[in-house]
């Protein structure tokens, strides 16, 4: 019952918000007020949403209705600012949607009468009673999700994959389509579309051709199209479209290939080049259309090119900037996209080089509000539309709590599929419930109308609400708001001269709706009165517990914080004048004064006495803090230590906290400043040692020598500062270094011996002075030259004597006057050129690339498409798929994760064998890869936990060999190559 009371508190308290600001709408609700509605993440991506779904009556909000807020005159803006503009207008909507694809279309029909299934499609379609969708995707034969062994007649492959025509003297037939109940349901939804006033629009999309136009003659694996058979593809796809319509399934737009740029081993796909696409989409236009020949009644279907990652954009720029020079541009009507690879801006891109053609966004599935980083969120489809998105089509509507009922393709287990917007409940009912991404979705697809126009807006920022704008056909405007915190956001809205407040509370979506072109409203500013104090993420935080500091209560200053400088000093995450910061583990408070207090309502499960386990950081020590309840001190005076600088975060343990049980708040009181607060652990006392403070540098990421670092990955400092860099690579050096400064790094040694210092720094005169150290025995002192700027670089060298092991590398600056932007240590066996600028370890960057090996030519690739874990790593000829594509995703230094782009995995060294995996990313040492540019611009991948490298067993160019670890031997295969993935 905790969690249900907490639920009922939380929409209590942002009722409360929401109400107090607005209690006269009631009275004043005429053309200038503001409708609303709100739903708010629940659970995303847990598999539970199958195995133990929630009562749908647990999600907290399901587009529940706000109280109006009252349009005024212009008055005061504090905090969050959107800037509505109905005049500046961009992309006009085509609409919202999903897919119906069988494993959909399996779901909806299982155990349910015609009736039932309805009711199911009114639930997507009914723009009143339902989420207002308007626009679905097919396929056009199978897809990966659908189960063609229950079609009739029977399929010759095992797993169902099927065409329309399996040879070239067989009839055309969708006869397994009507066998499945994809007709009928595809029929019936467009009849709820006519009846609901809500026409749809029909999007259909191949996975393949019929296996005898491939060159393998395979619908899986198969290779491309054969050249000769552009035409009878093209006249396959007619026969498609008028078998469809003569079911009375109209087709709005056509893509000649899913995903062409990637063709899987298990299911049907293929990859062909944008030119034979390009040749492809002229002979459909011009069979379509009757040109140079007889084909049959013209029909009128848009042709969309690529559907498949943002991060080709490029490719169907070439192609449309071919279709321009050819003067056919008109064959084209746009550009279909999906989310696995790039960006959204990748649209925006495409939209810029061709601003007569639409970009649709056709593929992707999202869960909640942060999800993959915001990449597959909720709030990326605010960045979808800002970046001329026309339209949005989920992937995957419905599937029955047995993921592999009617799903032969891969993602058909737990974990390899997480939750759709409808589930049908297993057993021989014709149950089915929503998740809380249908609710999500609802808040875009139920009040955007086709024929709408976005308009301008600022975008916001992560830390505070994002939002787009669109002008709705009734004149009526429609904002959507993402709140992506943890916490409830205020923000204002100014439009046309007018203004309002608004709400979002913590992981929602809100839709506001109001009159555009109204004039200056009769009704004037008035300042919102105070608002009541309550929990930042709205339930109480528990103690026992760990509290962010970035997480005191709203309620603003004098109520839930006091602070003695106006306004955020670090410009992060919350609007008001507590000085926020972002560090490298999210958020943490500094310019902390005397004075100063901080509020948080916890929920003390036991009194007792309680230990403190703060993280702080400080230049120079001395920060001062104690806690209070009710006005009364309930610890003493605690001190923070120096831990060597402002961002280096060190857990001190404190005793004396006494707190009773119940619903209370906290003070933390400032007695003395000069210290940043990350977080305070509140745990009973006794219950845990003190930090050893002499570990620190060895608990914080550890540099492999040889190798380069970074100078900005101290893990302790005193005295310095970074800033940005102009040298080579971006990034930050350390600076303002004074005499008695200090900085220093924990590094792991991986043979003893003699090794080159390679320094790169700037200084206006010169003068300064390092004495490197590590404990009381002195590596060298290195005299600094003068460059002739602060950013004027050169690299220095002087030879020093390394031993084996972990050791605290220590430079202490006898003298200043010197910038650096990082070291390396080079064994002198084998030397590199310290001043070449061109250094390939230097060179490599956060991206996605193919690996591939120098000895066999082969891609590192994940075993069979998989996105479980502990799924083998081998190697592979190189064919553009997911699975042999990875992010390189920073760590520090030239330490990286390398992340599969088709799961989101972590390649692993397996910590029971010397074997390379795959496992969902932890941030675990076996999962940091220390990358070594090499002098012919090859690279080692070196474990971080140990000396032993990434190769090829036993150096074989087979398919399929596998890749392991083991000790350097300095051969070709265990060097790889990381080419950009274009």
């Amino acid at each position: 019952m905790k969690n249900i009371f907490h639920l009922k508190k939380a929409a209590f308290i942002f009722c409360a918000l929401t109400c107090c600001y607005n209690s006269t709408a009631s009275s004043q609700q005429d053309d200038y007020s503001v409708t609303a509605t709100v739903s708010t993440e629940f659970n995303p991506m847990s598999s539970s949403w199958y195995t133990n779904p929630w009562p749908e009556s647990d999600i907290p909000r399901r587009l529940e209705q706000l109280t109006p807020s009252v349009i005024t005159q212009l008055g005061q803006t504090s905090g969050t600012l959107l800037e509505v503009d109905p005049s500046t207008t961009y992309q006009t909507l085509l609409g919202l949607g999903a897919s119906l694809e069988h494993t959909t279309v399996y779901a909806i029909r299982k155990n349910k009468t015609a009736e039932q299934q309805k009711e199911v499609l009114r639930s997507l379609i009914d723009p009143v009673q339902g989420m207002g969708m308007n626009f679905f995707r097919v396929s056009i034969g199978t897809s990966d999700f659908a189960d063609g062994t229950r079609a009739t007649p029977a399929p010759d492959n095992a797993k169902g994959w099927y065409s329309y025509q399996d040879t070239p003297t067989l009839p055309f037939s969708i006869a397994r389509d009507e066998s499945l109940g994809i007709i009928e349901t595809i029929r019936m939804a467009v009849e709820v579309g006519v009846e609901t006033n809500n026409e749809l629009k029909i999007l259909a999309s191949p996975w393949s051709p019929p296996r005898w136009m491939r060159e393998g003659d395979n619908m899986v694996g198969g290779g491309p199209l054969k050249a000769d058979m552009l035409d009878d593809y093209a006249a396959y796809l007619r026969k498609f479209v008028e078998a469809y319509q003569a079911q009375g399934i109209p087709i709005y737009a056509l893509s000649m290939q899913n995903e062409r740029q990637f063709e899987p081993g298990t299911y049907p796909g293929m990859v062909i080049t944008w030119q034979m696409e390009r040749d492809l989409l002229i002979e459909v236009y011009e069979n379509f259309h009757n040109i140079d020949g007889n084909y049959g009644p013209e029909l009128d279907v848009k042709l969309w090119t690529l559907d498949h990652n943002f991060d080709y954009w490029q490719q169907a720029k070439l192609q449309l900037d071919s279709f321009k020079a050819m003067g056919k541009d008109h064959y084209v009507d746009a550009t279909a996209f999906h989310h696995y690879g790039g960006v959204s801006e990748n649209m925006g891109q495409l939209h810029d080089a061709h601003p007569d053609k639409d970009v649709v966004f056709t593929e992707g599935t999202i869960w909640g509000l942060s999800s993959d980083g915001n990449k597959r969120s909720y709030e990326a489809l605010i960045r979808h539309f800002r970046n001329w998105a026309t339209g949005y089509l989920s992937w995957v509507t419905m599937t029955t709590q047995t993921l592999n009922e009617a799903n032969q393709g891969p993602y058909n287990g737990l974990g390899a599929f997480d939750p759709t917007l409808l589930v049908k409940y297993d057993g021989d009912n014709a149950n089915w419930y929503k998740t809380p991404e249908y609710w999500l979705m609802s808040q875009f697809s139920k009040y955007l109308k086709p024929g709408a126009v976005r308009i301008e807006s600022n975008y916001g920022s992560l830390q505070t609400v994002t939002n787009v704008a669109f002008l709705n056909p009734d004149g009526y405007v429609v904002l959507i708001v993402a709140n992506s915190t943890n916490g409830v956001q205020q923000f204002d809205v100014v439009s046309e001269g007018n203004q309002f407040n608004a709400s979002v509370p913590a992981r929602s979506i809100a839709t506001y709706r109001w009159k555009a072109g109204l004039g200056q409203s009769p009704h004037p500013w008035q300042a919102p009165p105070e608002l009541p104090q309550f929990p930042y993420a709205e339930n109480s935080i528990e103690i026992p517990g760990l509290v962010e500091a970035e997480y005191y209560d709203l309620g603003g200053a004098g109520a839930a914080y006091a602070d003695a400088s106006t306004g955020n000093n670090g410009g992060a995450l919350r609007a008001d004048d507590v000085d926020i910061e972002a560090n490298a583990n999210g958020y943490h408070i500094g310019w902390l004064d005397a004075g100063e207090w901080l509020e948080y309502s916890v929920n003390v499960n036991q009194g007792q006495s309680f230990d403190v386990l703060i993280a702080s950081a400080s230049a120079g020590g001395g920060g001062q803090f104690h806690f209070e309840v009710n006005g009364e001190a309930v610890s003493p005076i605690l001190v923070t230590p120096a831990t060597g600088g402002w961002k280096t975060f060190v857990s001190t343990l404190h005793s004396g906290l006494q707190l009773n049980a119940g619903e209370q708040v906290l003070r933390l009181v400032i007695d003395g400043g000069e210290f940043n607060i990350d977080s305070f652990h509140i745990v009973p006392a006794g219950s845990v040692e003190p930090p050893v403070q002499e570990d620190i540098c060895e608990e914080a990421t550890v540099s492999i020598l040889a190798g380069k670092i970074q100078a900005e990955s101290y893990c302790l400092a005193s005295g310095i500062q970074t800033e940005n860099t102009s040298d080579q690579g971006g990034g930050e050096n350390i600076g303002w270094i004074d005499a008695g400064d200090s900085v220093d790094y924990g590094v792991s040694v991986t043979n003893a011996g003699s090794y080159t210092l390679n320094l790169r720094v700037a200084s206006q005169n010169g003068g300064g002075e390092i004495a490197l150290s590590v404990g009381d025995t002195v590596l060298a002192n290195v005299q600094i030259p003068g460059t002739g700027g602060w950013q004027n670089w050169q690299t220095i060298s002087v030879p020093v004597q390394l031993s084996a092991g972990y050791q605290q590398l220590h430079f202490g600056f006898i003298n200043g006057g010197l910038n650096i932007n990082w070291f390396e240590f080079v064994e002198t066996d084998n030397p590199t050129d310290p001043t070449d600028p061109t250094d390939p370890a230097a060179e490599l960057e956060e991206g996605a690339y193919s690996i591939i090996n120098e000895a066999s030519g082969k891609a590192l690739d994940v075993s069979g498409v998989s996105t479980s874990n502990s799924a083998n790593v081998h190697q592979w000829a190189y064919g553009g798929g997911l699975n042999q594509q990875w992010i390189a995703q920073y760590v520090s230094g030239n330490t990286f994760e390398l992340v599969s782009l088709n799961s989101g995995s972590c390649l692993d060294a397996d910590s029971g064998s010397d074997n390379a995996h795959q496992w969902a990313c932890q941030g675990n040492t076996n999962q940091q890869w220390v990358i070594e540019g090499q002098s012919d611009g090859t690279y080692v991948i070196r474990t971080k936990t140990g000396n032993e490298v990434l190769e090829v067993q036993g150096g074989s160019a087979n398919n399929g060999a596998n890749v392991r670890t083991a000790s350097s031997v300095n051969n070709n295969r265990q060097k790889w190559r990381f080419n950009d993935i274009e």
